[in-house]
């Protein structure tokens, strides 16, 4: 049991405040309302160390996601308080686009903080998702065996024209599509908790972690979360293989098996003994695709009508109703980025395009990192567009920006000692 053990006593306390943010997550959207326990603590640590947060000084060199992150969220939070003057919706502007998202954006300079102080913070990070899931993972078990359920919202699931009440795992997110999401972040870290880890148990309790989110995506028939879970695999192993010719192999491979799983999820069998493709959520499922694929066409519509500008923070459900393609059917966006460029136009958007590049491109190029922290970040970025579909919305969800100020901090993170041991370096040899 001592290989088990997270040495706790260790920890200093910027570690435990990096700890205490993540696993808060965990609460999810179903206690607190506003005043969610991952917003508090974020809130909590931002005023605790605001007087060392605002000192913290950034090379554009070397830090270059986070000096961007920083100014995009600037300029966002400014341009959209200005779109509130033109959005059909103000008030829902300003308390999902304006307050929600603040609460979302302090992650990133909290985070750089953070880690800057903590003394593992790659090793801590990990171990808090890993926690944070695992707590989340009692509740969906829990919720697949007994069948009752603290959040899920008009989700019962029922089986076609049988009446059977399908299990599913909504943990503390409210829905299957939410879980879904958290998931589709977390499972990264435990892939490079797989890769990482010590030794073989601690390697095993990863393994199982990444095993149960797979089960819990899968039981939902969430389509989109298998894709994107196979799609973070294939990250690691198109990376972990040095040979060209063996990861085209590995590549061909992946693909095929995901498409014989993805393609007929539908014909596949929530309780391994109902099929469910001419049924109820069968349908639903259908119309749910073919729905989202409308939404990006309307968002594209909305941002043409609006010269490029945007119709405004918390201004797309308004506007897709006057839209003459409009069928009464999905008003939320279902796409993070036709949130952002539907809402805030062009500009924001092509920011935070940018944003996520400089993520991806310091976090390949970053030798102070080891390659599972690598492939962390660029199997969260890869992803992103496919993740960012899986909710009805996302910009005021904050923990989407607690894992992309995770993703920002760990790609130009600096090992102290390595950096000590280059400076020795360099001064032996210009003696």
């Amino acid at each position: 049991m001592k290989y088990m053990k997270i040495r706790f006593n260790t920890l200093d306390k910027y570690s435990w405040a990096l700890l205490l943010i993540i696993i808060s997550v965990c609460f999810g959207t179903a206690f607190g309302g506003s005043f969610q326990p991952m917003r508090i603590m974020l809130f909590l640590f931002f005023i605790l160390y605001f007087h060392q947060i605002v000192r913290n000084k950034f090379s554009l060199k070397e830090d270059q996601p986070i000096v961007f992150g920083l100014l995009l969220f600037i300029s966002w939070i400014v341009y959209g308080s200005l779109s509130l003057l033109w959005s059909p919706d103000p008030i829902r502007g300003f308390n999902a686009g304006i307050i929600a998202m603040t609460m979302g954006f302090i992650s990133l300079p909290v985070f750089a903080f953070l880690f800057r102080k903590a003394n593992n913070p790659l090793k801590t990070i990990r171990k808090g998702w890993l926690i944070c899931f695992l707590l989340t993972a009692a509740l969906g078990i829990y919720e697949l065996i007994t069948y009752n359920h603290i959040s899920s919202f008009e989700d019962v699931r029922i089986l076609g024209r049988i009446g059977v009440i399908v299990p599913h795992a909504s943990a503390t997110f409210g829905n299957i599509n939410d879980y879904g999401t958290i998931i589709a972040f977390i499972v990264p870290y435990l892939l490079w908790g797989i890769l990482d880890g010590r030794n073989g148990l601690r390697k095993l309790i990863y393994l199982v972690a990444f095993l149960l989110g797979l089960l819990f995506v899968v039981v939902n028939g969430h389509r989109l979360g298998v894709l994107v879970i196979g799609l973070q695999a294939l990250c690691f192993l198109f990376l972990l293989l040095r040979q060209l010719r063996k990861r085209y192999i590995v590549l061909g491979l992946v693909l095929i098996c995901l498409t014989v799983i993805v393609l007929p999820m539908d014909e596949l069998l929530f309780t391994m003994k109902y099929r469910m493709s001419d049924g109820i959520v069968g349908t639903a499922s259908k119309a749910m695709n073919e729905g989202r694929g409308a939404l990006i066409v309307e968002g594209l519509q909305i941002l043409k009508q609006s010269y490029g500008f945007g119709v405004g923070a918390g201004g797309f459900q308004e506007a897709v109703k006057h839209l003459p393609t409009f069928d009464g059917t999905y008003i939320d966006p279902h796409n993070l980025f036709v949130e952002i460029f539907a809402q805030y136009g062009i500009f924001i958007f092509l920011f935070f395009c940018f944003w996520l590049f400089s993520i991806f491109y310091f976090a390949l190029k970053n030798k102070h990192i080891t390659k599972g922290a690598r492939m962390t970040v660029c199997a969260t970025i890869f992803t992103l567009p496919l993740i960012g579909m899986m909710s009805s919305h996302a910009l005021g969800y904050t923990y989407y920006w607690i894992f992309l100020s995770c993703a920002a901090v760990i790609s130009t993170y600096k090992n102290p000692m390595l950096n000590n041991l280059n400076k020795n370096v360099c001064i032996e040899s210009n003696k």
